[in-house]
């Protein structure tokens, strides 16, 4: 995801009506030339990943009905849901790679907790100590194998162990989930 909006400027296309640039797909899907659905989708997902925000690319999508809709001038309530529902898709998915910590459990992802003891271990082998003697690694597991939980149970009992946890271990210590 760019760090600034990266978008194009507004493009002219060859039947001389103003499409705005990236919109293509769907004003040829308009015209019965493509899956709305499909275009619309991609559309969302490349513009989040571009780092456009929401209303612009809403705004270019209302342009691109008013040149090409024929029926209606602005785009139908399934076509804008559609379109933010891959936005926000995309973005949440970038946001979640960058991100060491789980929103909603607080717990830090797998990736942070290696990194965390790949540095404990490097610290131990540069102070000439085999193993992190100041160190302990505690698991905890929640077994879902024999339970009829939904998913969303299951996502609270994450949320109810990591709140524990969090009260019994105060301080800066790296708390995750190491599996799915």
């Amino acid at each position: 995801m760019a760090l600034f909006p990266t978008r194009a400027p507004k493009s002219v296309t060859s039947d001389s009506a103003w499409i705005p640039a990236g919109l293509e797909a769907v004003a040829d899907a308009l015209e019965g030339n493509g899956d709305l659905g499909a275009a619309t989708q991609e559309l969302g997902r490349c513009t989040a990943l571009e780092g456009a925000a929401l209303g612009d690319v809403l705004d270019d999508l209302a342009t691109t009905y008013r040149c090409r809709g024929g029926v209606c001038d602005e785009p139908p309530y399934e076509v804008v849901k559609t379109l933010a529902t891959a936005w926000a898709d995309a973005s949440l998915r970038y946001f979640h790679a960058v991100s060491c910590e789980d929103p909603l459990t607080g717990l830090v992802t797998l990736a942070h907790v290696r990194t965390r003891i790949s540095e404990i271990y490097r610290t131990a082998s540069r102070e000439g100590v085999t193993g992190p003697p100041d160190y302990a690694f505690l698991v905890v597991e929640l077994n879902f194998q024999d339970s009829s939980a939904s998913q969303l149970d299951r996502v609270l009992r994450m949320v109810d162990l990591s709140d524990l946890i969090r009260k019994v271990y105060t301080g800066a210590e790296p708390i995750g989930q190491l599996s799915a």
